[in-house]
């Protein structure tokens, strides 16, 4: 008995030559998203400083954050699936964005909380201003 579970191996992984069923689909799936069939879109590159002047609401830097997660969560699925290289070249900049665009929601949150303690006696350590 327990030579014969020693002699169960797992099923072998997915070749060029020789692939299983799951990977198919999946590659598939890949090849539908280099056709233009997925749903992301073409980012470039955020600039903080488009971000700040533009007076965007907080609103609508979550919404943005959250279409740039959405954006690397698909770019990373076709590195999963195989994707083309010009994709996989595309999560280092996804990630810098999502960077940015929370450094900018954070600042923005940062000053108006020194403005609303500006008044006030003491503020917390965090607000103060760095000597």
């Amino acid at each position: 008995f327990f030579f014969f579970f020693l002699m169960i191996r797992r099923p072998p992984r997915s070749t060029l030559s020789s692939s299983s069923a799951a990977s198919d689909v999946y590659k598939r799936q890949g090849i539908n998203a280099e056709y233009g069939d997925s749903q992301t879109t073409t980012m470039t590159k955020v600039k903080c400083y488009e971000l700040r002047k533009t007076g965007k609401s907080k609103e609508d830097l979550t919404k943005q954050l959250e279409e740039l997660k959405n954006e690397l969560s698909s770019l990373r699925v076709t590195k999963v699936t195989g994707g083309a290289a010009s994709k996989l070249s595309k999560i280092k900049v996804v990630r810098k964005n999502i960077a940015r665009v929370l450094t900018v929601i954070n600042e923005t949150q940062k000053g108006a909380l020194r403005q609303h303690y500006e008044t006030m006696k003491y503020a917390p350590i965090d607000l103060r201003q760095k000597k």
